[in-house]
């Protein structure tokens, strides 16, 4: 049986899916598995890699801890609490240059640490949380979640704190129901084109933004398998309020514009969520024999076919290849198996459990060979 909270409860079902076209192979992989011996990691929220420092990866309890390449634990980065340079979590993590820059959602603020641990600067005054972010020097892009057509990515300039100097991208009516969940928030800069790009989950297309002019631009990406019909009944945030669960279960149900890795030499990937993962029991059920606590126990799993569809894009927004990837059930036991990006592609998580109580976690990095 399982037990799993209901926020990051994984249950997708599409209708008919079509993955005719997304047959290529052109990225490789690497797996470590991260040795606990000395330090104990529990849920891991996000991860990144840098081709120096290491692994840094955010724990749900919270916590940072930074190991070398081959996942041998190093040391902890900063502390838990509420005051300066301190986190409560859930983190974003991502790596800017030499830096580690950690979004914490609890205190709704940026900490930037330098190589070996040391705070360095700390963003604060953000009203709003943001799900996702991607940074151009002391300019902050932060992806907020959405909601009703509202403008969902806004610039903030280091010197202004939590004003908005540019608000980007009006979300579509299906981006509500959607943003309920994690990992649809694709957000991502490209420095050598000095651009934003961005999309929402709803649709297949993503948004270019060149941060020198101003101008915009969009990219479809062709994908036949995207379809977002599933959540048109939640398009208003009474139809959600009087069906938290089924609007929940409805999101889960469709398709969606999951990341965005920017990597080495002006490739773009474009990643989308397709395919089933589904339970002996809906939400409902699971509500109605729930005896306590924060957890739904939905069974175990009937089906699992979700996927993940990789399109790869080159320097002039066109499309090379698109490559399906069938991942362990573990990896999608959460809303969003990519836990973050390198500097050449992404990483995702697998637990691995020999029946006893120890869990041993196992980073994959998919990446383009040729960006090395």
């Amino acid at each position: 049986m399982r037990s799993i909270l209901l926020s990051v409860v994984a249950l997708c079902i599409l209708t008919s899916p079509a993955y005719g076209q997304c047959q290529d192979t052109f990225l490789s992989t690497r797996s470590v598995t991260l040795n606990q011996e000395t330090q104990l990691l529990g849920n891991i929220e996000s991860a990144a890699l840098h081709p120096t420092h290491g692994i840094a990866v955010a724990t749900a309890d919270p916590g940072i801890v930074l190991l070398n390449s081959e996942g041998q634990f190093r040391q902890d980065i900063g502390r838990v609490g509420q005051g300066p340079f301190e986190y409560q979590g859930p983190l974003v993590l991502r790596f800017n240059n030499e830096r580690l820059t950690v979004w914490d959602r609890g205190n709704r603020k940026l900490i930037t640490f330098d190589p070996d641990g040391q705070a360095l600067q700390e963003w604060t005054g953000i009203s709003r949380n943001l799900s996702n972010f991607a940074l151009q020097g002391d300019t902050l892009f932060g992806y907020h979640g959405g909601g009703l057509r509202e403008n969902y990515i806004a610039a903030y300039a280091r010197q202004d704190r939590g004003t908005p100097s540019a608000q980007l991208g009006q979300a579509p009516a299906e981006h509500f129901p959607l943003s309920l969940l994690d990992g649809s928030s694709p957000i991502a800069y490209d420095d050598a084109q000095q651009q934003l790009l961005y999309a929402s989950p709803a649709e297949p297309i993503m948004h270019v933004y060149d941060t020198d002019t101003g101008a915009t631009s969009t990219v479809d990406i062709n994908d036949n398998a995207f379809n977002t019909e599933a959540v048109q009944d939640y398009q208003s945030l009474e139809d959600i309020n009087s069906d938290i669960l089924g609007a929940s279960e409805q999101a889960f149900k469709s398709s969606r514009f999951s990341s965005i890795h920017v990597v080495d030499g002006g490739i773009t990937l474009a990643v989308l969520q397709h395919g089933v993962l589904e339970y002996e029991r809906s939400f409902s059920e699971a509500v109605e024999n729930q005896t306590g606590g924060g957890t739904l126990d939905v069974g175990d799993v009937v089906t699992n076919t979700r996927r993940l569809h990789v399109h790869l894009l080159d320097a002039n927004g066109e499309q090379d290849a698109c490559q399906s990837l069938s991942l362990s059930e573990e990896a999608f036991e959460t809303d969003d198996p990519i836990l973050g990006p390198t500097e050449r592609g992404f990483l995702t998580l697998r637990t691995e459990s020999d029946g006893s109580s120890e869990i041993e976690y196992v980073l994959t990095e998919y990446y383009v060979p040729n960006s090395d």
